[in-house]
């Protein structure tokens, strides 16, 4: 499990990822799945699946939320107290698993701003990313990217956890 408390910088949230990586990759290989026959789960070549768990490349938000479905986790969202944040909005009528999913994702961490008394803009300020940006995060109009993710969750005092489903 990643290290639970860390500074609020790029490094930081990498090594935070990668011990999500690995819960992952140990998953896997719990499994007795190969990176190819995770790779075809996924719909991705299996040398995609090599790269991510070998930090080579990292999985965009919405990859890595069907990284872990496909190996039966949750990407959840959870306070200080390990307590999960947010709520299950309601699934739009045609809406992809991976884009319900950002957009459960996106909710809980708008609801911890709110909660944390935060407006777009100075959350903006301490990620370094325009209120615009923000905006477009917690609509799930754009997907951040997997540091971002993190990095989000932290400024709000949460955590990117993998919880099993």
């Amino acid at each position: 499990m990643p290290r639970d408390s860390f500074t609020d910088d790029a490094g930081s949230a990498r090594e935070y990822l990668s011990g999500l990586i690995l819960q992952l990759q140990a998953a896997r290989l719990q499994r007795a799945l190969s990176q190819r026959g995770l790779g075809a789960r996924l719909g991705m070549a299996e040398i995609v699946v090599g790269k991510w768990e070998n930090y080579a490349d990292l999985p965009s938000a919405g990859s890595f939320v069907r990284w872990a479905h496909a190996l039966d986790y949750t990407v959840n969202i959870v306070d200080r107290r390990r307590r999960s944040v947010g709520h299950r909005p309601t699934p739009r009528r045609l809406e992809s698993f991976e884009d319900y999913e950002i957009r459960r994702i996106a909710a809980a961490l708008k609801q911890a701003r709110i909660e944390a008394d935060h407006t777009q803009e100075s959350l903006g300020e301490l990620l370094g990313v325009s209120e615009w940006t923000i905006r477009m995060w917690e609509t799930a109009r754009r997907q951040p990217r997997i540091l971002h993710l993190i990095r989000w969750s932290v400024a709000l005092n949460c955590r990117v956890v993998l919880t099993k489903a």
